[in-house]
């Protein structure tokens, strides 16, 4: 037992190094989580100030690219005018080129033609006459004239086209630069729709935030209202919760006196051990003693055995010589009156022995009176056990509901995770954007370069503009200041409550730890005492030996006695003819009914030894009593805190309620507000179309203050519904903290009565096994001598114990199979509740509330709740089936917890036929031990009893469970369809509306 408690320790150091390393580890990772996160929030401010700044800049440069566009497309129409007069003249060159061309052809064809015919004349003809070579020499003339005038317009024309390629090709480069600036002009059309749509928007939910801040303002003062409501229920429930704990405080106090009632036990308890330790001493004593005796006895047994051989040797001899003289006689009464005399001091000697044997028989009932105290003590203390075990089991069940809370709580901090991340993503985006523009103003910065000049002339007229701007800009900025104060104080706050969320979770697992360590602790006991069990078994066993071998040596005496009986009959019969023998035999039975006197004596002091073990029964029954008050007590304490815990959960609800009542209310009112939302975005439509053309230009520098106010309204909404989540989780946490700290306080209880049993398990360990050295001492030595009176009480018990046996593997059964069942029980609310949370999470999802805005995957989303609602319906079927299943074979196990109760009442029958029959002080132990089992099953079949009873409550409320939630889920299915129809409409009437919107911004001309 050292070497366990010693190994128990080491492994208990060794969880508590592992625990504090583990919190430790904890702690850095929470501290750098924490510094990641403030770095986050640093960067995260750093990159709104920048996009402040870009936001900016941004407006001014748009406002420049406008002046530059329409300063832009003037000089288009004359560079237009001038190309189309310079293709014009390039085409009359060209034709004039053809032309001159043509003429030089003809011109060469005649002067060949003229050369031929003159050459045939004066070859054919006669030498022509002077005038006509002179005629001839003016024509040649005139025509080399004519080619040198032709030839320079020749070149004048060359000239004229080479010139005019070149023109040609400044034209396709002007085109090429059109093209661009063209290119140029429609991106910056489409941005500027772009801007106009966003600008459109952006009015819109400018108007629409209006509204809603006026309608929310109303809905503050109601929620301020109801604020002070709740404060009023609140208060009421801090007086309920006050009377609780004084309640809880009248419940500890009966907690110590019972404290102190257990301690009087205990301090009873080591009174009966220091009797054992004295017992012990007269035990060595006797032992001592009877070693002597024995040694007594064998000598004796010699004796007598050389006394039966002279007697028969004496008897031959007197068979012989009685026929031969009365001198023989006489010389064999001499010898005769000598045997007689050690005869008669050998019955002194065995008259002693036999008292001595008697004061060892009733030395021995003490100690199997005070093996039956232990006993009683040991089941004591397996009750105190299985009361410990059972608040376990309660600490557990309260473990796993706070386990539960925890997870709640981590899925809604998670939810807020998702939030933060989707803010993040949305910065993320429109820094994109912001970069995309920038990208933008960087393309069209180099082609605007030529169009500053023209510009600076409308910037002096939109300073004023800018002026009033740049004033609503710092308002906006310091109420964005504001804001981002609140958002870091809502983040310190959600910190702080994440941290108390870790350090919950780190009790939990304290908590859970501490259970194993305790079921460990458990296991090892119920080790310890199947071992302290095995060992009585063998003590029982060796005990039942040395009767055994005690009766065969009774025997053996008794057949001595039997044989020295024969003696004396032929003695007598010798003898019967001498009167001095009669009166030889006569003081023989004086002394005989002496002897029968000192038997009648030992009985009465045998009545007198029962009679004093009736009053310690009767004590030990008195015992029994205050130990049922105590359990009654504990049992009436149990019903107090379960009527606790009920107000206490009907107050969550009653909380719960008010919470689902007043979120319809707002609900109701959101809807009321999406329809006026819809109506004013179709007048503020109508509106926008008739003042498009005039708002341009201030719907351009308006377009960024909008999207800025627009991002910080979401994130004020956001801001406070982080706020009312936060402060909904500020209250859970209390009422987490002062369960926990009542949870602490029981786990506290819990590890000092644990510590306790442990060293009063010590204790008893250490007398068990002393009185297992004793009984081995004594099977040795005493034991022997009494095994002939027990011999059938052994096989009649152990028929007794076999049937026991088998009755208590049927009840170990049973109770294995509850246990079962009651964990089955157990998952299936779990999983119950966790369908509610679902529910309640669909009712909440922004999937079914109808916001008024278009979904393009209504149809699809349709679809997956249908597959979701069929799967629930078809758990909700199996559930029912395996509750109907259970509740047959919790049935089953009734009647076959009645059958054994019948085997015990027969049992119970046979164990009075058996008082009657035998009166042995061990036979009536055994009968006890019989009782308290008996007791014991009629306990746990009355345990079993009200466990069926809770688990048919357990049934019939998950069955009314099941009902509403088949209820819920056909009013989310009407819900579904209604939001489904109207969204439908909603995005047509939509995608109508944004159609008509976009064609009449694309067709629609510039005035310039």
């Amino acid at each position: 037992t050292e070497q366990l408690l010693r190994q128990e320790k080491e492994q208990l150091d060794q969880l508590i190094l592992e625990k504090e390393a583990i919190q430790q580890r904890e702690i850095n990772s929470i501290a750098e989580q924490k510094g990641e996160l403030e770095a986050r929030l640093s960067e995260q401010k750093i990159t709104l100030d920048t996009l402040q700044e870009e936001k900016s800049t941004l407006l001014e440069e748009n406002d420049l690219l406008q002046k530059q566009l329409d300063a832009a497309r003037e000089p288009d129409s004359d560079q237009l005018e001038e190309v189309a007069m310079l293709k014009q003249r390039i085409a009359f060159l060209q034709e004039e080129q053809d032309r001159l061309a043509t003429e030089q052809d003809t011109n060469h064809y005649r002067i060949e033609t003229n050369g031929d015919e003159a050459q045939k004349q004066n070859h054919s003809e006669k030498p022509l006459d002077p005038s006509q070579i002179e005629d001839l020499r003016r024509k040649c003339s005139e025509l080399e004239e004519l080619v040198s005038t032709k030839e320079d317009e020749l070149k004048a024309a060359k000239e004229h086209s080479n010139q005019l390629t070149k023109i040609e090709q400044e034209l396709l480069a002007t085109k090429e630069q059109k093209q661009q600036s063209d290119e140029r002009a429609d991106q910056l059309t489409v941005e500027m729709t772009d801007l106009k749509n966003e600008i459109n928007t952006l009015l819109q939910a400018r108007q629409q935030f209006e509204h809603e801040v006026n309608d929310f303002k109303g809905k503050i003062a109601d929620l301020e209202a109801a604020l002070a409501d709740n404060e009023a229920e609140k208060r009421k429930l801090v007086g309920k919760v006050q009377t609780l704990e004084g309640e809880i405080e009248e419940s500890s106090k009966f907690r110590d006196q019972l404290e102190q009632e257990v301690q009087e036990t205990k301090s009873a308890l080591e009174s009966l051990g220091q009797e054992l330790n004295e017992n012990n001493e007269k035990l060595e004593r006797f032992e001592k003693q009877n070693d002597e005796y024995k040694q007594e006895l064998s000598e004796k047994t010699e004796t007598v055995d050389e006394l039966r051989q002279k007697l028969e040797e004496i008897k031959k001899s007197a068979e012989r010589r009685v026929q031969d003289t009365k001198a023989e006689l006489s010389a064999q009464e001499d010898a005769r009156e000598a045997l007689e005399e050690q005869v008669t001091s050998m019955v002194s000697q065995l008259e002693q022995s036999a008292q001595r044997v008697s004061s060892l028989e009733n030395q021995i009932s003490e100690l199997k009176l005070e093996m039956e105290t232990a006993e009683l003590n040991r089941s004591a203390a397996e009750r105190l056990r299985e009361d410990v075990e059972q608040e376990l089991n309660e600490v557990k069940e309260s473990l796993e509901e706070a386990k539960v809370d925890c997870r709640e709580k981590e899925m809604e901090i998670e939810d807020l995770k998702r939030e933060c991340q989707r803010l993040q993503q949305e910065t993320a985006d429109a820094k994109l954007d912001l970069q995309n523009e920038r990208e933008r103003w960087e393309q069209s910065k180099d082609a605007v370069g030529e169009v500053e000049v023209a510009k600076q002339t409308l910037a002096e007229e939109l300073l004023q503009l800018r002026d009033y701007y740049d004033g609503q800009l710092k308002t906006e900025k310091e109420r964005y200041n504001e804001l981002q104060q609140a958002k870091d104080q809502l983040e310190g706050k959600v910190q702080e409550y994440e941290t108390t969320l870790k350090a919950e979770q780190d009790r939990s697992l304290e908590l859970t730890s501490e259970v194993k360590i305790l079921g460990q602790a458990k296991l090892e006991l119920e080790e310890s005492i199947r071992e302290l069990e095995a060992k009585i078994q063998e003590l029982t066993q060796c005990h039942e030996e040395a009767l055994k071998t005690e009766q065969e040596k009774s025997a053996q005496l008794t057949a001595t006695l039997e044989e020295l009986a024969q003696i004396k009959l032929d003695l007598e019969e010798s003898n019967r003819e001498r009167e001095s023998l009669t009166q030889k035999f006569e003081t023989e039975q004086y002394r005989t009914e002496k002897l029968t006197s000192t038997v009648q004596e030992l009985e009465q002091d045998k009545q007198k030894l029962e009679e004093s073990v009736r009053e310690r029964e009767a004590s030990v029954k008195a015992e029994k009593d205050r130990c049922n008050e105590l359990q009654v007590r504990i049992d009436e304490l149990e019903q107090t805190n379960l009527s606790l815990e009920v107000q206490v959960n009907a107050l969550r609800e009653n909380h719960e309620s008010n919470l689902s009542t007043e979120k319809r209310e707002l609900e109701q009112q959101l809807r009321s507000v999406l329809e006026k939302h819809k109506s004013l975005q179709e007048e503020h439509a109508n509106l926008v179309e008739a003042n498009q053309q005039l708002d341009q230009e201030k719907v351009q520098l308006n377009a960024k203050l909008i999207n800025q106010r627009s991002a910080l309204v979401i994130v004020e909404k956001k801001l406070e519904a982080v706020k009312q989540q936060l402060d909904d989780k500020y209250l859970e946490l209390d009422d987490m903290k002062r369960k926990y700290s009542s949870k602490v306080t029981e786990v506290g209880a819990i590890k000092a009565e644990k510590d306790q049993i442990a060293t009063e398990m010590s204790q008893k360990l250490n007398e068990f096994e002393s009185y297992r050295k004793e009984l081995t001492h004594l099977s040795q030595t005493q034991v022997p001598s009494m095994q002939s009176t027990i011999q059938q009480l052994g096989v009649q018990k152990k028929e007794l114990e076999q049937k026991l046996q088998v009755s208590a593997e049927k009840l170990s059964r049973k109770t294995s199979e509850f246990h079962y069942l009651e964990e089955l029980c157990a998952r299936e609310k779990a999983t119950n509740e966790r369908l509610a949370h679902q529910l309640e999470e669909a009712k909440l999802s922004p999937a079914l509330q109808p916001d008024g805005r278009p979904s393009l995957g209504d149809g699809k989303v349709a679809q997956a709740l249908r597959k979701e609602n069929e799967d629930l319906l078809k758990q909700l079927n199996e559930l029912q089936k395996t509750h109907l299943f259970k509740t047959k074979q919790l049935q089953d196990r009734i009647d076959e917890l009645k059958i054994v109760e019948m085997e015990y009442g027969k049992l119970k029958d046979e164990m009075a036929t058996m008082r009657h029959n035998s009166s042995f002080q061990e036979k009536e132990t055994e009968i006890v031990e019989l009782t308290q089992k008996i007791y014991h099953y009629e306990q746990v079949y009355e345990e079993t009893n009200t466990k069926h009873r809770s688990l048919q409550r357990q049934n019939d409320e998950l069955r009314v469970r099941h009902q509403n939630l088949v209820m819920e889920m056909d009013d989310l299915r009407r819900i579904a369809d209604k939001d489904r129809k109207s969204r439908r409409q909603s995005t047509h009437d939509d995608r109508r509306g944004v159609h008509f919107n976009t064609r009449d911004s694309a067709t629609m001309t510039d005035p310039s």
